[in-house]
């Protein structure tokens, strides 16, 4: 029997139960990570049943900062550079620590090397998983114009076809990418940006306030607490938000887990 579906994607689901990892923690800064079963639904096709068709609807790969946060990052940097103090502990290793981003007209909003990685080894299980193109033949994916989604579309293309020399023949087999606008609201390209996909969501009033006063109900505390291991030097809310955000972005650009380790066990993240 042939079963038609249609499957719409989530790369970052519900956290699973275990240790306490600040990297499912992390909100907007996660790292992808696989969503546990739901409800102890199966992932895999039930027996007796093909798939036939299935459309996937993706955000982009993980990234770079944006230009405000890297700029919490610069700011965080030259407060540890330009102060005289001891670290011990998780944080003996601020003093020598450096944002990881070396290349700041380029990096930041981009596409980084894992996000690639992320979206040519989708590309790659899809084929494998469903078999739906034949040897030479093409696919289309749409994707909304931002270059990094461009990018993790063009990644994708080449994990799922991996066919084509594309020193002599760079055309070959690369599927085809439509680019929509994302600046208007009927190519449906921002379908998983709220502020501009939802009619009711209210731009000028986005949360951050919401956030805010949750930030401020366990930041301090953690930078009362994180500076036990400082002499010299003293961290405040705002450090320790950006030393949240750090944990994930670093974790997924060059797999330093530090700021990570900062964090694990305080489970009132």
């Amino acid at each position: 029997m042939l079963a038609h579906v249609v499957l719409y994607a989530a790369l970052v689901g519900a956290v699973a139960t275990g240790p306490f990892d600040p990297l499912q923690h992390s909100g907007a800064s996660s790292p992808y990570f696989n969503a546990p079963s739901q409800d102890g639904i199966a992932t895999s096709t039930p027996s007796n049943c093909k798939v036939d068709q299935a459309a996937y609807i993706l955000r982009h790969g993980s990234r770079y900062p944006e230009p405000g946060s890297f700029s919490g990052w610069q700011s965080l940097f030259a407060k540890f550079q330009n102060a005289t103090y001891t670290a011990k502990g998780p944080l003996a290793f601020i003093p020598s620590w450096v944002p990881p981003v070396d290349d700041i007209p380029h990096q930041p909003l981009f596409l980084s090397s894992t996000g690639a990685r992320e979206a040519f080894t989708l590309g790659v299980d899809l084929r494998k998983r469903y078999g739906l193109t034949k040897g030479g033949d093409n696919i289309t994916v749409w994707a909304a114009s931002q270059q990094r989604v461009v990018d993790t579309a063009s990644f994708f293309v080449r994990g799922y076809l991996s066919q084509g020399n594309y020193l002599t023949t760079p055309n070959e087999n690369r599927g085809n990418i439509i680019t929509l606008a994302d600046s208007v609201n009927f190519t449906f390209a921002d379908s998983l940006t709220p502020s501009a996909a939802c009619p009711t969501y209210n731009a000028a009033s986005t949360g951050a306030t919401l956030a805010s006063d949750f930030r401020a109900t366990y930041q301090s505390s953690i930078a009362a607490r994180l500076n036990h291991f400082l002499e010299g030097l003293t961290l405040n809310a705002t450090d320790i938000g950006v030393m949240q955000d750090l944990c994930g972005f670093q974790a997924e650009i060059n797999g330093d887990t530090r700021f990570c380790d900062v964090f694990e066990g305080m489970r009132n993240l």
